[in-house]
């Protein structure tokens, strides 16, 4: 068997067109590297499966009975891939032009460099997706990000959330943390770390997984490649709180890299943030003589109770 130099890993769940697309766009970019595909199927129920065997034999397919989540299901895919390099990539995706090509002969050639990423952009194909670089989680920068003060302050860099709101995002850099939508990595560090930490289901996961490789090695935006991501198509047909997830797992990451206090004082600042935000919605409203929207006072609710529900 002809030894790829990339493993192209996609977890998927229930978004059959979008990952067909996906697929459609990686054979058309690949230009001349080798590679292989591995697609997860998380226990889909609208024939994602059977539309890969059908249309797409040269893909392998590993069909679990149950939505193993993000991290058991990288995993698995992992530990079947061949390839040098592993590219870790959402199914609602789209590759363009040659940024296969393009992020390949970037890691090929700064051996420095452990990941490496491309600028994601939204449906539109011109606005820029800010999480494809961002900075690791703090208080501070969650407390900003949580209140929406980073919003109202976004060009100051001292009130920025992870995203790092005040920069444009356009030129390519050196960074703390990539997006698992579309990060390609050496698989022989993945394996040093033992791979995606399966204590996180859903978010949180590429960010404990960065913050690991970064031991090793650095992490590189390639601001040259790019990438198509609609988000959250997965996600959204959940009928959990999304919100509670993301802050369920920052709470995680702060406790194994932070330590227990650490994610305690977590909770507080998810509760301060959201009387803050409380505050600002009402103000804003006020002014314009409208009543806060109920869905965002649910919100800030369902987010006062977690941070209050101590474990």
């Amino acid at each position: 068997m002809t030894v790829p130099n990339i493993s192209i890993i996609i977890v998927s769940w229930n978004v059959k067109n979008y990952l067909r697309e996906c697929i459609i766009s990686i054979y058309k970019a690949s230009g001349g590297v080798s590679l292989e595909v591995i697609v997860v199927d998380n226990a889909s129920t609208d024939y994602s499966a059977e539309m890969i065997i059908r249309e797409f034999p040269k893909v392998r397919l590993v069909r679990d009975d149950r939505n193993l989540g993000f991290s058991r299901a990288n995993n698995q895919a992992i530990k079947l891939s061949h390839g040098k390099y592993i590219l870790f990539l959402n199914p609602d995706t789209v590759i363009i032009d040659k940024s296969i090509d393009m992020l390949h002969s970037f890691i090929e050639n700064h051996n420095e460099v452990i990941v490496v990423g491309p600028m994601i952009l939204n449906a539109d194909g011109k606005t820029i997706q800010y999480q494809c670089a961002r900075t690791f989680p703090t208080l501070w920068r969650e407390f900003c990000g949580l209140s929406e003060i980073s919003i109202h302050l976004k060009n100051i860099p001292s009130f920025s959330y992870i995203n790092l709101d005040y920069w444009d995002h356009k030129d390519s850099k050196y960074i703390d943390l990539i997006s698992g939508a579309c990060m390609m990595c050496r698989k022989e560090i993945v394996e040093k770390i033992n791979l995606f930490d399966e204590d996180y289901f859903l978010y949180a996961d590429d960010v404990d997984f960065c913050f690991r490789m970064r031991e090793h090695g650095l992490i590189y935006y390639l601001a040259e490649a790019k990438i198509i991501h609609y988000g959250g198509q997965s996600s959204r047909q959940s009928d959990d709180d999304l919100w509670l997830l993301r802050c369920d797992s920052t709470r995680i990451f702060f406790k194994k890299h932070k330590g227990l206090h650490y994610s305690l004082g977590y909770r507080a600042v998810v509760i301060l943030s959201q009387v803050i935000r409380f505050i600002l919605i009402l103000i804003s409203n006020i002014r314009k003589a409208k009543f806060p929207p109920k869905e965002s006072i649910m919100q800030i609710w369902k987010l006062i109770q977690w941070g209050l529900h101590f474990k």
